[in-house]
């Protein structure tokens, strides 16, 4: 599938990123029903070690592949149109990479034994997951747009560039704390004590660092600037981004804990069955109040 397609596509034809992550990495009808994070982990070597090995690598594809949107969706100037073509290219080559750096350490056994019914499905959901996360997080960078709001002078457009720059940041970052909180648990024989406060520490961590960059955003991005582009305050609208990364480690992790968030009409990122979603509750305006297409 094509960056276009992967996004692009998808925002105007209606579906939402969320809701094709969800179609892609198939997480309920793939593996059947997660188990739940009591039962999950603890995994044979090999397998523990093809575990880590996909995560590691979808998260290096995560971040090859925003780096490189970056330079279009922040840096790109009239006068000087972003290369999709050259884009497209590093996403294409991030995503073989991962799968090719992912087989010599994954067999159809290991694979198994971590829920995924072979090694040739655990690399599709790898790439989902790299490819789910680049969607979510553009779909976040794209919602000015999506709500019918044109930057108006340098202080909204430097805020939208800030905004986009802490967009990537809070995804990726929330995608690595999932990461170094699951990766004991399939290692290692964890009680569901200690699992729950793992869990509650990550979630900690995700909305301090929301909070920290909502911080750093202010000198760039005025509060009002905020809300009239993206219909939320920056620590709300972060964290949201950030609580969607879930999607991207419940495709590679298949587990009960870590998955996609119920849809919540009215955060501004279109997800589950959402014909769009601009950010409020209001009629009359680019969305209807409740998500769904207008009749």
């Amino acid at each position: 599938m094509s960056r276009n397609v992967s996004w692009r596509a998808l925002r105007h034809n209606g579906l939402g990123t969320v809701a094709a992550l969800a179609l892609l990495a198939g997480q309920v009808s793939a593996h059947g029903l997660p188990p739940d994070l009591a039962f999950y982990g603890n995994y044979p070597n090999p397998a523990a070690r093809c575990e880590a090995v996909t995560a590691r690598e979808t998260q290096r594809c995560v971040a090859t592949v925003l780096r490189a949107e970056a330079a279009c969706h922040l840096g790109a100037m009239p006068d000087d149109p972003c290369d999709a073509a050259a884009v497209d290219a590093k996403v294409n080559q991030a995503r073989l990479t991962l799968t090719n750096r992912i087989r010599p350490h994954c067999s159809d056994q290991s694979a198994n034994q971590l829920q995924f019914m072979n090694v040739d499905e655990l690399l599709r959901d790898a790439t989902n997951g790299c490819r789910g996360l680049e969607g979510t997080t553009l779909s976040a960078i794209d919602l000015p747009t999506r709500r019918g709001v044109t930057p108006v002078g340098v202080a909204q457009v430097q805020c939208t560039r800030a905004m986009g720059a802490a967009i990537i940041r809070v995804a990726r970052s929330a995608f690595e704390i999932d990461r170094h909180t699951l990766a004991p648990i399939v290692r290692s024989l964890i009680g569901p004590a200690a699992k729950r406060s793992r869990v509650t520490r990550s979630r900690d961590r995700l909305n301090a660092s929301a909070g920290s960059l909502a911080r750093r955003l202010a000198p760039l991005c005025a509060a009002e600037d905020v809300t009239a582009l993206y219909g939320l305050d920056a620590p709300a609208f972060l964290t949201t981004v950030g609580s969607l990364a879930h999607c991207a480690t419940g495709a590679i992790y298949v587990q009960g804990e870590f998955v996609c968030p119920a849809p919540k009409c009215g955060n501004g990122i279109v997800e589950g069955d959402e014909f769009c979603d601009d950010a409020n509750r209001t009629n009359g305006d680019t969305c209807p109040g409740d998500c769904t297409r207008a009749r």
